[in-house]
């Protein structure tokens, strides 16, 4: 099965905006610009929704590699090394930017005790901003053989049982007074994302053509409606995020035609930074998250747009250069050590097991 390089096209955008989505890390928030974007199409449709691309993308290539794999059991996805190198791919990429956020943490003030706690808290929940993805992302392996499966037998009414258990999840966060870092942290946010991302992969030639259509402008209305303050909507959507049903919906509908460009569109730059999006991701956390509140020529700049274009460039560069050697090259030669055995390999895998659900009841 050859790459779909449109795939890769569209993570590159979606991790240019995720890193635009932290700049407001630097630009003082009473910033004229920033107000004149809070609510705009850029801010609400593309900034807002880079995350729920790259669920649905995960959910996409997984039901791909289910099917190349023949993967038809539940039993099958969580044994072997399957599941192994996933979370291995997942984890050793994070360990090196960790340990750096380990040695500033523990370079400070507050004791080696406080320090040591929170590089542990760090590693399970990631440096904001953006961190908590790779919680999201460890969820979702350990959640996605049963949304494949329950999509692949169910087709469209497995779609309609995840919309609904999301649903269900949009409604209680504020009967059980769930908070906003709370709310993000769990993959129940995504299960409808994942389970679209399966039904694209399995059964996107039978989508009929206005369907997706019908899906944008459903997530346009609601989205809107949702920041309109409208009662009805506003009661079980009534949180600040742009991550909601509705925005899944839209998010839904405009994939379904991008991915169906493939070849047709190249741009090497962009599918770089789309193969190397995850590296990304990790090095923009710490340039945000550490590096600008460490180094003087980040914070004492008087030009911010001047910082804003250092850190990003530090970001998108740094972590093509990260994503080779620490994704491609080490996280491979530690991946082929760990998995060499079969036997080794199912027992990892039994124990990453264990600790995903582990993590999952956090």
């Amino acid at each position: 099965m050859s790459r779909n390089k449109m795939i890769d096209v569209i993570k590159g955008i979606s991790i240019l905006m995720v890193i635009a989505d932290h700049f407001d890390m630097v630009i003082p928030t009473q910033s004229v610009y920033l107000q004149a974007i809070e609510h705009s199409f850029f801010m609400t449709y593309m900034v807002g929704q880079a995350v729920p691309f790259f669920v649905l993308i995960s959910g996409y290539l997984l039901a791909e590699s289910f099917e190349k794999n023949k993967i038809v059991s539940i039993d099958e996805a969580y044994q072997g090394t399957f599941m192994m190198k996933r979370c291995l791919r997942l984890y050793i990429p994070w360990i090196p930017v960790w340990l750096l956020f380990c040695f500033e943490n523990m370079a400070g003030r507050g004791g080696m005790g406080a320090a040591f706690r929170k590089c542990l808290d760090i590693f399970f929940r990631g440096i904001e901003p953006g961190g908590y993805y790779i919680v999201i992302v460890l969820q979702l392996y350990f959640i996605f053989p049963v949304v494949f499966h329950v999509v692949k037998k169910y087709f469209i009414k497995g779609c309609m049982f995840f919309f609904l258990l999301q649903l269900l999840y949009e409604i209680s966060k504020d009967a059980f007074f769930m908070s906003e870092r709370s709310y993000k942290y769990h993959i129940f946010g995504y299960v409808f994302l994942l389970a679209m991302g399966v039904y694209f992969a399995l059964y996107g030639a039978r989508i009929k053509k206005y369907v997706p259509v019908l899906m944008i402008v459903a997530g346009i209305l609601g989205t809107q409606a949702r920041m309109a303050g409208v009662p009805i909507i506003t009661a079980i959507f009534n949180d600040t995020d742009k991550r909601t049903l509705f925005g899944n919906l839209y998010v839904g509908g405009v994939f379904y035609y991008l991915y169906q460009w493939k070849g047709r569109i190249r741009f090497y730059p962009l599918e770089l930074a789309g193969r190397a999006s995850y590296s990304i991701m990790i090095v923009q956390s710490f340039v945000f998250g550490v590096l600008h509140n460490q180094m003087s020529f980040f914070s004492e700049t008087e030009n911010v747009w001047f910082a804003v274009a250092q850190m990003t460039g530090i970001s998108i560069f740094g972590g093509i250069v990260y994503y080779y050697v620490f994704e491609v090259w080490c996280t491979k030669k530690i991946t082929g050590l760990l998995t060499g055995s079969k036997q080794s390999g199912l027992q990892t895998g039994k124990v990453l097991l264990r600790y995903g659900a582990a993590i999952m009841c956090l």
